[in-house]
């Protein structure tokens, strides 16, 4: 500890997490970071690069990760396991599912450490203004004690406690699911309306104005008109991991699952969390008449 500030090392340095190292670097936190990629090491200001996670563990009071997938932020969750001493805090800030999660925290509670599971929303925009949603799961006593570090980089009124372990990564997923639904069943009445041929102005002068889900119907209706609704994102790349897990638990969600398997057979012709990705649109028209 320095100035009773605990001592933090972050791993992972891409778009979220380089901004959030750096923010921390900049609160006057004594700061260690890793990333395979030395230069992103280099680049946080302040942030001293480690040679390695042993050595960024060892050297660590409070351990943070930001990764771009559920398997890595799984795998690395299992390897920062051999290097955890008794009293330490590790914290994900990657979306992985809540059973991951659940068996995680239990994992690291055996060796008497905490973990914590600490989704974010906003992405790089919300990340280098210190602007992101976060989602805290886990032991609460743990998490208060962490909301000084949670504060430096997320929006203050949008930090929530949302429980014990697993829970964070819960509420991530309705975020992440609510996002992706409401862009796809707006996309698909507009594709129907182009289908039909009925003009999307027409369409948005008698459906869209005003506030509230017509708000972002009018958004969806302007993005297609004047930008690339082949880039909108339906979250395709996490969906079939969410409604997996969510069986696990005993819980159907039946129109994400349905937007997984409409999705899933398309081709990959757009990104999504780095990874190839169909076009929800892209699926809808490609056979429209209208565009014969």
């Amino acid at each position: 500890m320095t100035d009773n500030k605990p001592r933090l090392g972050f791993i992972g340095l891409g778009l979220m997490g380089g901004p959030m190292a750096q923010l921390l670097a900049q609160a006057e936190y004594t700061v260690t970071v890793f990333d395979l990629d030395a230069a992103k090491m280099a680049a946080i200001e302040g942030a001293a690069p480690a040679e390695s996670i042993a050595y960024l563990v060892a050297n660590s009071d409070v351990v943070m990760t930001s990764v771009p997938s559920f398997e890595v932020a799984v795998k690395l969750g299992e390897d920062l396991l051999a290097y955890a001493r008794e009293g330490q805090t590790f914290i994900e800030f990657s979306t992985i599912t809540p059973s991951a999660a659940i068996e995680l925290a239990q994992a690291y509670a055996e060796k008497g450490t905490t973990r914590l599971d600490v989704p974010v929303s906003g992405g790089n925009y919300g990340a280098v203004r210190g602007m992101l949603r976060m989602f805290v799961g886990g032991d609460e006593a743990t998490a208060r004690a962490c909301w000084p570090i949670f504060e430096v980089v997320g929006e203050n009124d949008r930090i929530v406690y949302c429980g014990v372990a697993g829970r964070g990564q819960v509420v991530k997923i309705i975020n992440q699911v609510a996002m992706g639904l409401s862009n796809a069943i707006y996309l698909e009445v507009f594709g129907w309306a182009k289908h039909m041929g009925v003009d999307l102005d027409v369409v948005m002068q008698g459906v869209g104005g005003g506030d509230g889900w017509r708000q972002q119907f009018d958004h969806v209706g302007t993005t297609i008109k004047e930008g690339d609704p082949t880039e909108m994102q339906v979250k395709f790349v996490q969906l079939e991991q969410f409604t997996d897990d969510a069986l696990k638990h005993g819980y159907q969600m039946p129109l994400t699952r349905a937007l997984f398997e409409f999705c899933d057979q398309g081709e990959r012709i757009t990104t999504e969390e780095i990874y190839p990705a169909p076009s929800f649109w892209h699926e809808l028209i490609k056979n429209s008449v209208a565009d014969k």
